[in-house]
Formats: C-alpha cells, sequence, structure tokens
C-alpha cells in the first residue's frame, strides 16, 4: 500500500489510542500517532487534517467501524490509567459476513479469542474462510513509555488488517482497509474529505455511534 509520489490511494489506515484520540482514514499521518502504530508506507488519501475529538467521558460501545461485510466496534471503559481518568478502549470486536458470522475479540493485557477460542501470546492461527484467508498472531509488544505491551496482529479477508498493542488497562488500535467497502464509524467514512468525519457528522449520518445491543459483538 502506497498512497505517497502521486499514487491513487486504494487503502488507509485508521488509529484509536490513549485516552481516546481518532486519526480517521481521510487524516491518518505518521506524525500524529504514536510511534508504535506507525504505519511507514501508508499516507493520508487527502491533506485535510480533522481535529481528534472524540468525548473522553462517554462509556460503553460504539461502531469504529461499519459497513455491510465489515463490523468493528470499541469498548470505551474508564481505564484509571489517565489523569483525570478519561475513557480509553478497553476492548474491540471484530465480526461481520466478511469472517462468516465469526468474531475476534481483542482486550486488555493480552486477552484474544476468536469465536470464544482463546488465542494465547506467542502463538498463531490460520483459517480458511468464505472470503479467503485469516491469519491471527498474538506476540510480545514492545515497551511504550514504560508499559509493556503485547501486539495481536490479524490478516483479515476483503484486504482488511488489524494491529492491535494492549497495554495492561487500554488497548490501542490500528484498522486499515480498501477504500471500496463503503465504511462509516469513528474512524469516518473514508470519502477522501476529512471536514466530515467529526463525531457530530458521523453520529448524524449513522443515526447514532452507540452500538445497539442486537448489533453487539462483545
Amino acid at each position: 500500500i502506497n498512497c505517497k509520489r502521486g499514487n491513487q490511494c486504494t487503502s488507509g489506515s485508521c488509529a484509536v489510542y490513549s485516552d481516546p484520540h481518532v486519526a480517521s482514514f481521510d487524516s491518518f499521518r505518521e506524525h500524529e500517532l504514536p510511534g508504535h502504530l506507525v504505519l511507514a508506507d501508508v499516507d493520508a488519501c487527502a491533506n485535510q487534517v480533522r481535529p481528534i475529538d472524540v468525548n473522553s467521558y462517554n462509556e460503553g460501545d460504539f461502531w469504529l467501524v461499519r459497513s455491510s461485510l465489515l463490523q468493528v466496534q470499541g469498548r470505551f471503559v474508564l481505564s484509571k490509567a489517565f489523569v483525570p481518568d478519561h475513557a480509553a478502549v478497553g476492548a474491540v470486536a471484530a465480526g461481520g459476513p466478511f469472517l462468516d458470522g465469526k468474531r475476534l475479540v481483542v482486550g486488555t493485557q493480552s486477552a484474544v479469542t476468536w469465536d470464544g477460542r482463546a488465542l494465547k501470546p506467542g502463538n498463531s492461527l490460520d483459517l480458511n474462510l468464505t472470503r479467503g484467508v485469516a491469519h491471527i498472531r498474538s506476540h510480545e509488544g514492545p515497551v511504550v513509555d514504560g508499559k509493556t505491551s503485547n501486539v495481536v496482529t490479524a490478516t483479515l479477508p476483503l484486504g482488511v488488517a488489524l494491529y492491535f498493542v494492549q497495554f495492561p488497562k487500554y488497548i490501542d488500535t490500528r484498522i486499515t482497509l480498501p477504500m471500496d467497502l463503503k465504511v462509516d464509524g469513528e474512524c469516518g467514512n473514508f470519502n477522501g474529505v476529512a471536514a466530515d468525519d467529526t463525531e457530530e457528522a458521523v453520529g448524524r449520518r449513522m443515526g447514532g455511534l452507540q452500538v445497539a445491543p442486537k448489533d453487539s459483538l462483545f
């Protein structure tokens, strides 16, 4: 994936991190992100950079990415990892038809489950799904600001890649996917325009960002 040097951008990344901040698909830039989330060969499709503005006291399950084939939800919790105590992402769940209705759930520490089955650090899964092959791996991560971490990488069908850095009290997440999936959510709608990715604009388009109980992947 390379959106630099005038190449047409067909894929992009969103990052959700810390307490929490969001760099949408349309505003993802290397210099905005913690080093452990940067992809050296990916740049934004657009030059606009929207203010990162997430309500840092809301708790609950929120749509990070939603499309007809792919759903990614974040569980915002008061983590006690920041001063004052802001919400952070305590878990992320991915599912939808592209995973044959199965679910990947990643939490803090080294908690990972695939369709309810735990994946221990140092192990990996190779899966044959209807829309392609999935590879999920859990392994020791970097020490960041004095905090140990575990890393989970998931290479999934449809060109979707998920990258998680699990800390003791919260997780940082990077989501990479192709532009033609027609998504919306906290990560924006990936239309090349960063200005329409504010929480207010996304909420109006989606009728709200909080996940209804009937739609929960957790």
